[in-house]
């Protein structure tokens, strides 16, 4: 796993589950269990524009932002750029591309460790600028 950021509330790294998807980051507690107060959505809130920001900063226009909380109160946050060249490939829709998250996601491949690492820079100065204390 690649972490690219942390502060005193959150993780960000690349997935490793799908470590081969430029961009394709988890953003989770530090404290693993979710701990909603308002000083922790704000800045979660900040975490996922700057995100966002730096994604329309490449290029990237399409991202998908899912939540996940278990009932044990684990929580994280994914957010997949979808790369619309590779969707094209796919003959997939940027319109329709939910039923084909997976298909997406596993068509990326070892070739693309470049875009991995160029990415991954971009994100790591928008998430060190300007960070609230």
């Amino acid at each position: 796993m690649i972490r690219i950021y942390e502060d005193e509330y959150f993780y960000v790294h690349q997935s490793s589950e799908y470590k081969n998807v430029p961009g394709f980051y988890v953003i989770t507690e530090k404290n693993t269990k979710w701990n909603s107060t308002s000083k922790t959505i704000n800045r979660l809130a900040e975490i996922e524009k700057n995100i966002r920001d730096g994604f329309l900063e490449l290029g990237i226009q399409l991202v998908g932002i899912y939540r996940e909380q278990t009932p044990e109160n684990e929580f994280k946050v994914l957010l997949i750029p979808y790369h619309l060249e590779v969707l094209t490939k796919l003959g997939i829709s940027p319109d329709e591309y939910q039923p084909y998250i997976e298909k997406y996601l596993k068509s990326f491949n070892e070739e693309h460790s470049d875009s991995v690492r160029n990415i991954n820079n971009v994100m790591v100065k928008k998430l060190n600028k300007g960070v609230i204390k």
